[in-house]
């Protein structure tokens, strides 16, 4: 077998080329650290070892070894690998892999990029129950055009699940608007979110387009929704109920075509109790809802996210992460959750001058924060609440089988049933 004939694999990322690997003998691929391509999208689409690739007599075998499936020019791999030729494509998840012939005009080995591209920004990472609960949901809920509300512990990766679940959705082509409603200087809210004339108000030297109307076609993404004043809480019902907008200084109405997916870190429900938030508005935002998981209900994810973060920090080949800060990193309660942890591991990366991070590389207060007696509640769900989410978007997920919803759970068939019976007793039926 000569080296000189060896294939190229050409990886893509979301139809746009990322790197080339000649395919000597046999690869590994996924996203585990101690495969032969690495990559770089972490997303739970792709498995720590996720398919093998094989030359064997002038043969390039492909293998499945993921829980998530490999396909060959769209046709799932089976148990036995199926064959790939010269002009084949291998799909990974969100990851094409073509197969390049040896004399190809664009045959060059290139190096994986250690550095993501600017998709890394809205990929959601990790492969916990909880996690895997919630990116059912996402899915099931992306492609419908009702209003969102997604609710979760500040530092959770709220806007994460905004951006994917536009991503998903029938408007990704469409614009993606954000606005942080608790950020807005009380005197421009208006112009903010509605528009202003030319004139309108000092300053107003030109017409502006409000975020509805920038969003046309695509999704607005109103994140510390709850932080809206009462006056304009009722110009965002009218905009839901009418799909118009008036500038400020302009009587013309408007038509806007959006999906609002709504955020916030507070209880907006209790907030209605003290009179500071609309329920009528809150119906509005809450016909479809997610609810992301605090880092302390994911801890599986932890080194997972830990390896993503030293990723992202490092233009070269990363640090590895060593036992010992790994144990930390675990023992922590994350009361910042995701963002705490990027921080943290930013902050590592900084300080380390080894091979790999060790314990007196983290932050202090990760390092020396006492673990808690137990875990904080939820301040939106009892836990049996939370845990029906999680059935029903794990069975949701695996299209009602219930031995696949029990593996998403990462729990035996037996103890699903268990939990079915005890969630949804015959009487409540």
């Amino acid at each position: 077998m000569s080296h000189d004939d060896a294939p190229y694999l050409t990886f893509m990322h979301r139809g746009r080329e990322a790197f080339r690997v000649r395919l000597h003998r046999r690869l590994l691929i996924g996203r585990g650290h101690a495969c032969d391509v690495h990559l770089p999208d972490t997303g739970a689409e792709v498995s720590r070892k996720h398919a093998i690739l094989t030359r064997r007599r002038g043969r390039i075998v492909v293998e499945d070894v993921s829980r998530f499936g490999t396909f060959v020019d769209g046709v799932p791999v089976g148990p036995g690998g199926r064959d790939a030729t010269p002009g084949s494509e291998v799909r990974i998840g969100t990851w094409g892999i073509r197969v390049d012939d040896p004399g190809s005009p664009r045959a060059t080995e290139t190096r994986p990029p250690w550095k993501g591209d600017s998709t890394r920004s809205t990929d959601l990472i990790g492969e916990s129950p909880a996690f895997l609960a919630l990116l059912g949901r996402i899915r099931r809920i992306a492609p419908v055009k009702l209003p969102l509300l997604i609710e979760g512990e500040t530092g959770t990766g709220k806007e994460r699940v905004a951006r994917a679940t536009h991503r998903w959705s029938g408007r990704a082509g469409g614009p993606f608007e954000a606005i942080n409603c608790g950020a807005i200087p009380d005197g421009t809210a208006h112009s903010e979110l509605f528009g202003h004339s030319k004139g309108a108000f000092t300053g107003a030297t030109a017409d502006r387009a409000g975020i509805f109307e920038r969003a046309d076609g695509g999704t607005v993404f109103l994140d510390e929704v709850g932080e809206l004043t009462a006056s304009h809480q009722a110009l965002l019902l009218r905009v839901l109920e009418e799909r118009t907008v008036t500038r400020m200084g302009d009587a013309a109405v408007r038509p806007v075509d959006f999906r609002l997916v709504a955020a916030t870190h507070v209880d907006l429900a209790a907030a209605v109790v003290e009179g500071s938030f609309r329920q009528d508005l809150l119906y509005r935002l809450r016909v479809a809802h997610v609810e992301v998981p605090p880092l302390r209900d994911r801890t599986s994810d932890i080194e997972l996210l830990a390896r993503h973060f030293l990723e992202t920090a490092s233009p070269t080949p990363p640090p590895a992460l060593s036992d010992e800060a790994l144990g930390v990193l675990r023992r922590h309660d994350w009361p910042g959750n995701v963002r705490e942890l990027r921080n943290a591991m930013q902050q590592a990366w900084l300080n380390c001058n080894g091979p790999a991070v060790e314990p007196h590389d983290l932050p202090s207060t990760v390092v020396h924060r006492p673990a808690p007696n137990r875990p904080r509640p939820s301040p939106f769900r009892t836990s049996d609440e939370r845990l029906r989410d999680e059935v029903t978007s794990a069975l949701e997920a695996a299209g009602g089988n219930r031995t696949r919803a029990a593996r998403i759970l990462g729990c035996s068939r037996s103890t699903l049933y268990d939990r079915i019976r005890r969630l949804w007793p015959p009487e409540s039926l």
